[in-house]
């Protein structure tokens, strides 16, 4: 089910415990844009009993994708984590092993020192294996509020688009891979 308003658009579902998973639940998920922000806010409410819950969000972009001219790809895209010069090792399944690692200067995972064209990250083949499947820690001074800098920054000079990314979270997923044509394609989520 959904509900609108001029400028918000908010799913619900109530959640009979399909999947084997226990507990039934109520969960909203709104999206609201205006004139330079889009927000989104998302709960739940457990109805008879508590039960596992994990409420995240993912976002797609290619911030040329109605440009005219698009090369349908996000390799001149730059990218910059400015508070993530760390990041959590992965294993061989790319799930999180606990252990971390410094994002040295000009490596493949070094956009914490400035923006740096994704390509960097899809091409690189010596520190880092091609692409980004990673957790960067965004490591900030305290105390900070989520909406004084963003934890992440993404523009494209040939759109003019430039999206900044705010969270309240201690780390930030980026994912990047090849779509079956061959063009790179970027995927962030983060709970928020």
């Amino acid at each position: 089910m959904a509900v609108h308003t001029k400028d918000t658009l908010t799913f619900f579902i109530y959640d009979r415990g399909a999947n084997g998973f226990p507990g039934v639940s109520g969960a909203s998920l709104t999206h609201t844009v205006t004139p330079f922000a889009w927000h989104m806010s998302y709960g739940s409410t457990p109805m008879k009993e508590a039960g596992p819950l994990d409420l995240s969000h993912q976002v797609f972009w290619n911030l040329d994708g109605f440009a005219e001219n698009s090369t349908r790809t996000i390799e001149k895209h730059k990218l910059s984590l400015p508070f993530s010069g760390l990041r959590l090792d992965i294993d061989d399944d790319k799930i999180p092993t606990g252990d971390i690692h410094g994002n040295k200067k000009s490596s493949g995972y070094d956009f914490w020192s400035g923006p740096r064209p994704l390509a960097v990250a899809l091409n690189h083949s010596g520190d880092a294996p091609p692409g980004l499947d990673n957790t960067f820690l965004t490591s900030r001074s305290q105390p900070w509020a989520k909406d004084h800098k963003p934890v992440a920054s993404l523009e494209s000079e040939q759109s003019g688009v430039k999206l900044d990314f705010y969270a309240d979270q201690e780390a930030l997923q980026v994912v990047t891979w090849n779509n079956p044509d061959g063009n790179p394609s970027i995927h962030k989520h983060s709970q928020q």
